[in-house]
């Protein structure tokens, strides 16, 4: 990898390096975050799982999005289609996206999307416990069943509506009828102004801010969600289904 702010190589560099790799026999060379070079070639593909991975090494394919951002040799369409083609992205499809889009739908799926999503997993088995649910049974049915995957995985094959004729009356009657202000007025505000911060540059600036106090807040996170009874819950549900924990690496 060849990061700016750890030192910038011309091309003469960049060559020299290069016939050092090949000696070396090594065959992979990522750049990252240059200054519009132009004689390089400059391509993208975002891989659209966190497992991807593990597609890779399964030869099913792999679900991106793709886009040359700089052509300077005018051929970088036809050796970027070779390159994803043999790495799956052919298996299952790929459209054309940008930079820009990608970077700036992953910042929102994790500012905003995702968090809500917690929220209201957290908060549900937080509110039925105070009921008296069990924490196991709690967990169990938002998602230690896998009945949760098992949903998502039918979106990304039926689509979001398509996939509730799986549902039974009450289910779909319940997402269906009763969606409008389930979550609350907050949340269609703070996924308005989630990207809103991420094009004007606040939330570089906070998190630019966070990096050079050592990410205090960062690293305090996993500490208060470990001390939450939910790290309990999901142990003693995996001690129960018998259900090795996960160590795949996202």
């Amino acid at each position: 990898n060849i990061y700016p702010n750890r030192g910038m190589m011309d091309l003469a560099e960049v060559k020299a390096m290069l016939d050092q790799m090949a000696k070396l026999k090594m065959n992979y060379l990522q750049f990252f975050w240059f200054e519009h070079e132009p004689w390089i070639d400059f391509t993208y593909q975002g891989e659209a799982s966190c497992w991807a991975t593990g597609d890779h090494v399964a030869r099913t394919g792999v679900r991106a999005d793709i886009d040359v951002w700089q052509d300077s040799s005018g051929d970088a369409w036809r050796v970027f289609s070779r390159w994803r083609g043999g790495i799956g992205c052919t298996h299952v499809g790929a459209f054309k996206s940008s930079v820009a889009e990608e970077a700036e739908q992953d910042l929102f799926s994790e500012q905003a999307l995702w968090l809500a999503l917690l929220d209201c997993l957290l908060t549900s088995y937080e509110l039925l416990v105070e009921k008296g649910y069990s924490h196991e049974a709690v967990a169990l049915e938002r998602y230690a069943s896998g009945e949760a995957a098992d949903i998502f995985r039918a979106m990304t094959r039926q689509g979001l509506f398509e996939q509730m004729k799986y549902h039974t009356l009450t289910s779909q009657y319940g997402a269906l009828c009763r969606r409008k202000g389930a979550a609350g007025s907050g949340l269609r505000q703070r996924m308005k102004t989630a990207p809103e911060k991420i094009l004007d540059g606040s939330f570089a600036r906070e998190w630019a801010v966070e990096a050079g106090a050592g990410y205090p807040n960062q690293q305090a996170a996993p500490v208060r969600a470990e001390a939450h009874s939910k790290k309990e819950a999901d142990m003693s549900v995996r001690r129960l289904l018998r259900s090795p924990t996960m160590h795949r690496e996202v």
